[in-house]
């Protein structure tokens, strides 16, 4: 139909541009992940295994650019972390295993993005990871993470409706796969709380994590590749845009032109009696 045509005008260009984002995202934190692990005085405090220097040189260089995620070091031994700026006080724990196929390759010298949780917090991320070179050893890497929930996606959802005059009517919404639930989404979706987002959150496969038309909105979902890349989402990302129909007014355009029509003729009628008499 029309309508549903025209909701995806916007969902399509939508999900280009959270891709666009997602592709940004990666690079910036991989470059500064790069700047951060080439710098003096952190690679000194690396070495020291000293972890309030550690965390003072995360912190300058996060203050530098502006960002507000964490950074994580993990060993080359078993995927130890050494520190991260999310949760200080713990070290010593293994990241999850399902990151070594990103930690893996940073290790040999090749780095490399994913959405995955390198500290023990869980919590998902748009993390970059990059080789910690110290003489012509990689002893660790370093991973710059951006945490994907509200701040993240509302960003995103301001960003593209302020920077694109044709797409403004859509709201978000993140799925975190390993929680099994919806865990941001956009303030109009936190107000009327459509039951789309209820249905997610009670999907027991992925199999059921489908998109298409539920109450008056088309949904479409943009996967979020984990470590190990495609096929294997980590989060989706899902645009919604509502379907206008055009029907009812329609209907009400042709009732008030007949009401019109009706008044017309009436005051002809009246018109041409009070000739007549």
């Amino acid at each position: 139909t029309r309508a549903r045509d025209k909701a995806g005008a916007i969902v399509t260009p939508v999900l280009k541009c959270v891709n666009k984002e997602v592709l940004e995202i990666y690079g910036k934190n991989a470059a500064l992940a790069n700047s951060i692990a080439n710098d003096a005085g952190f690679k000194a405090a690396f070495t020291s295994r000293d972890k309030a220097a550690i965390g003072q040189a995360l912190k300058s260089a996060f203050d530098r650019a502006g960002f507000s995620g964490y950074g994580t070091i993990i060993l080359e031994n078993n995927g130890v972390v050494l520190y991260s700026s999310d949760s200080p006080n713990k070290s010593g724990y293994s990241t999850d295993v399902r990151n070594k196929d990103v930690v893996g390759p940073a290790l040999n010298g090749q780095p490399k993005s994913a959405l995955c949780a390198p500290s023990d917090t869980g919590t998902l991320c748009l993390s970059s990871m990059v080789p910690i070179r110290v003489a012509d050893k990689i002893p660790a890497v370093l991973a710059i993470s951006t945490p994907f929930g509200n701040e993240l996606l509302q960003g995103m959802e301001r960003k593209i409706k302020i920077t694109n005059d044709n797409l403004k009517d859509f709201d978000m919404a993140f799925y975190n796969m390993p929680a099994g639930k919806v865990v941001a989404c956009s303030p109009n979706l936190q107000n009327i709380k459509p039951p789309f987002l209820d249905r997610l959150n009670s999907a027991k496969q992925a199999s059921e994590l489908k998109d298409g038309e539920a109450e008056g909105r088309l949904w479409k979902a943009l996967p979020i590749w984990g470590p190990t890349g495609p096929p294997n989402a980590m989060g989706l990302v899902y645009i919604a845009a509502p379907i206008q129909n055009t029907i009812p007014n329609a209907f009400v355009l042709l009732s008030q032109l007949g009401v019109a029509a009706g008044a017309a003729l009436m005051l002809s009628l009246l018109f041409s009696t009070g000739l007549n008499q």
